[in-house]
């Protein structure tokens, strides 16, 4: 009984994990023609870090040293980013030369990237999945041995502090802004992946109460400002989070308890499984798309039709090539073990 929950479970954060991928994806297809769309997937982010420490529950067993632990981290999201800075700025000085213009490599924008700020976009989710699982790493026996009320007042106490701080940073100054960034911002997004990983413990009454919560907050937050959830992201405000957690605990709440009616959990799992490939692919794929259309002066009219568009590409082409990449790894592989 216990080993068909945990993989139900472990399921149900596979499809969150691919949802919560889709919306990022769908973000980055020009989707801001759509203000209401744009700002219904605001919880892609949330989610991923609440999934990062839910899925830390399950893998805590299988987990290596803290050292070797860090180490293969810091390679799969790290040094996979560089990899990709380096072929996206590589991409844009052919596509220089294609055009006759006089583009050259950007050495600038390429030691940026390898900073993860002001760099080519969308890799600084990599740098704060890699701060968040160390800060999980270091600090899951703690919240396992801490009771459930006692982890919620704790995470939320030092969500509000630091959060507080980064409201109070000069974002003109740049050593305000790198504290943000680099420091203040990842351990925010560090208390919503220890909740994802308590999350997991907690009783019916609790997580009712925790989504009645942040039912309230968000409701009341549409109420005053509007249903904008984005536009507290940078840095992450309690209306974006409450909104990003509202959606996630209500998705795997109702996920959870229905998810023999969810069909081709295969193609969820593989997803899921190879999330950062696919995320790392898909920024090239929207580089060359992107270089493309601007070439064909945007010869679509529609903006829902663009959008649609973009989107389908820029999901279809990326799970397809990870798909391919390990295809024919496990063929090689095959072919050497019978020789």
């Amino acid at each position: 009984m216990i080993t068909e929950t945990s993989s139900r479970r472990n399921n149900t954060i596979d499809i969150l994990r691919t949802l919560a991928i889709l919306a990022v994806v769908f973000a980055h297809s020009n989707s801001q023609v759509n203000t209401f769309l744009f700002n219904l997937r605001t919880f892609d982010v949330v989610m991923l870090v609440f999934l990062s420490g839910s899925s830390f529950y399950y893998a805590k067993k299988e987990i290596d040293s803290t050292n070797r632990y860090i180490f293969k981290r810091f390679v799969r999201l790290i040094v996979s980013s560089w990899f990709i800075s380096l072929l996206y700025i590589s991409l844009i000085a052919v596509k220089g030369i294609i055009l006759n213009s006089t583009y050259s490599f950007d050495y600038t924008l390429f030691v940026k990237s390898l900073l993860f700020k002001n760099g080519i976009p969308y890799i600084w989710i990599l740098y704060y999945l890699f701060v968040v699982s160390i800060i999980n790493r270091l600090f899951y026996k703690t919240i396992q041995s801490l009771s459930q009320l006692l982890v919620i007042f704790l995470l939320l106490l030092i969500y509000i502090v630091f959060s507080f701080i980064n409201i109070g940073l000069d974002a003109s100054d740049t050593f305000h802004n790198a504290l943000s960034f680099y420091f203040i911002t990842p351990v925010i997004y560090s208390m919503i992946s220890l909740f994802g990983y308590k999350f997991i413990t907690f009783s019916l009454r609790l997580k009712i109460a925790c989504v009645l919560f942040l039912l309230t907050s968000t409701i009341i937050f549409i109420t005053v400002y509007g249903f904008i959830p984005d536009s507290f992201k940078y840095p992450p405000e309690f209306f974006y989070v409450s909104y990003g957690l509202l959606v996630t605990l209500g998705l795997y709440t109702i996920i959870n308890n229905q998810l023999a009616r969810f069909p081709g959990i295969i193609l969820f799992s593989f997803i899921s499984k190879n999330s950062i490939w696919i995320y790392l692919t898909h920024i090239i794929i929207v580089q060359v798309y992107f270089s493309i259309y601007s070439i064909l002066y945007n010869p679509i009219d529609d903006d829902f039709l663009m959008v649609l568009i973009h989107f389908t590409i820029n999901t279809i082409l990326p799970v397809l090539l990870v798909y391919l990449y390990f295809e024919l790894k496990n063929r090689k592989k095959r072919r050497g073990e019978q020789i």
